[in-house]
């Protein structure tokens, strides 16, 4: 669906190409649809796209649950999914939607309800109906109620005022929240039943992002990472006589994941892959006799059982020539503690070399393999275990790559105009402009982006290299 198209036509779209997502905005895995699908802003929209494919499968429009939002300067700004209730949440503003998947059809979803707050919301985290929200002063929780055949929200708990959060997670047995805030030191541990602080981390630099850590089955531990603004990630576990109680214990340095010819720190921020999907392919991977008609060699299945059986964990860092390092840290299921081993396990390439630098890594299961999406900007990725572990180009190839959007990207087009050679297109908008080089394979990229008046004109020259502003002074 195209932004602005009446509810008529909004039925009518074919499944096609992916949407503009806002610039960097953060994806949201749906897992419990018949095949893996990805949720992520666009402008008023919702879109959801096949996580391998990308191609577009439905859009959201978030006027249909505030119509009078429709045609307005509204953007979603955050969203998150609730995998028990199969809900998607939203919010735009102090305005929040969520939508419930059909029990009868899985490609339709239907308004189930909205509310709306005193104050903007920054954060979202939902679970099993329990919906927590990040507003200036701390976090808020609500609950739904049926009163008369309507669904109500209401007010469950509020925490003691605290620094507006940024991002709000959930730990894996729903007990435990971590919510940080831009440019603190600190994270913030409370109890999803009460609201009351559990703990405060401190941290030498602001934290960006916050993650826990999924337990092996048979447990139910606490482990929490956490990234800060120079890209390094640290491991929090619990102590012993202490569950709830979080120690530092490891740190993964940025700088460990350079190989000894770069000689700068430019990289993507250390990330923590998905052990238990990991675990799952590899050991699909082992188990599938097609595997034993292949070429691989028995060191490389030697390799491939260790990782399987050791049960590491596995962190990824993408350099700045394009590559992937993983690093793993053994015996984190281990007591005590201290006997973490951390080391390089192998430094491969991306086919083709990706172009720019993620900020985020997405593991989601596959038929016969494994989905990586790296973001921004979204690119789905093939992980065929053999390959990769081995260090082989193969083992990561591109399926698909979603349409590239700028910070500017919802402002209306005004002008268009290209390079004298076609090799760059400059694009006008109300109050902003873009610079797109044409690439090889025919596609654009955005190479530069600014704010200007709304009467300038942009001349782009050499492929984008250079460019000139006209303003016309009345």
């Amino acid at each position: 669906m195209r932004p602005g198209l009446s509810p008529e036509r909004r039925e009518q779209d074919p499944v096609g190409k992916s949407y503009l997502s806002s610039d960097g905005a953060a994806l949201r895995p749906i897992l419990f649809t018949k095949s893996p699908l990805l949720a992520y802003a666009s402008k008023d929209l919702i879109a959801l796209v096949e996580a391998s494919s990308l191609n577009l499968v439905r859009t959201l429009a978030f006027w249909d649950a505030y119509p009078s939002s429709f045609g307005t300067d509204t953007f979603v700004q955050h969203i998150t999914v609730d995998t028990a209730r199969k809900w998607i949440v939203a919010v735009a503003g102090n305005r929040i939607a969520i939508w419930v998947l059909s029990s009868l059809e899985e490609t339709k979803w239907h308004v189930h309800s909205n509310i709306i707050t005193a104050q903007s919301v920054s954060a979202l985290e939902c679970y099993d109906g329990r919906l927590f929200v990040g507003i200036p002063g701390g976090v808020v929780a609500y609950s739904p109620q049926v009163v008369d055949e309507l669904i109500t929200w209401t007010l469950v708990w509020r925490t003691k005022k605290t620094s507006q959060p940024d991002q709000i997670s959930l730990s894996p047995s729903t007990t435990l929240l971590a919510t940080r805030s831009t440019s603190a030191l600190d994270v913030n541990i409370w109890s999803a039943s009460s609201g009351c602080l559990v703990q405060r981390l401190s941290h030498p630099r602001p934290v960006i992002n916050v993650a826990w850590r999924t337990p092996p089955s048979n447990k139910e531990e606490y482990i929490l990472y956490t990234t800060t603004s120079d890209s390094a990630l640290r491991i929090f576990l619990p102590v012993l006589d202490m569950p709830q109680h979080l120690q530092l214990h490891a740190t993964i340095d940025p700088y460990s994941f350079l190989p000894s010819s770069l000689a700068t720190n430019r990289g993507s921020p250390v990330m923590a892959l998905h052990r238990d999907l990991l675990r799952i392919a590899v050991g699909n991977a082992l188990r599938d006799p097609r595997d034993k008609r292949t070429s691989f060699t028995d060191s490389q299945r030697r390799r491939l059982t260790e990782v399987y059986e050791e049960g590491w964990d596995l962190f990824a860092r993408i350099l700045d020539d394009g590559s992937i390092v993983i690093q793993a840290v053994a015996n984190i299921d281990r007591r005590p503690p201290t006997l973490l081993k951390q080391f390089t396990l192998l430094h491969s390439l991306f086919d083709p070399p990706l172009e720019s630098l993620p900020t985020s890594l997405l593991l989601l299961p596959s038929a016969t393999q494994l989905n990586l999406i790296t973001n921004p900007p979204i690119v789905s990725h093939s992980l065929l275990p053999f390959p990769f572990f081995d260090a082989k180009r193969d083992g990561l190839r591109t399926i698909a790559a979603a349409p590239e959007s700028g910070k500017y990207g919802h402002l209306p087009i005004a002008q268009i105009s290209r390079s004298p050679e076609g090799h760059a297109v400059a694009v006008m908008r109300r109050g902003a402009a873009e610079i797109w080089k044409v690439k090889k394979s025919g596609d654009l990229r955005l190479v530069q982006q600014f704010e200007t008046v709304n009467e300038a004109t942009v001349l782009v020259f050499h492929s984008g290299s250079f460019w000139c502003l006209h303003i016309r002074i009345f």
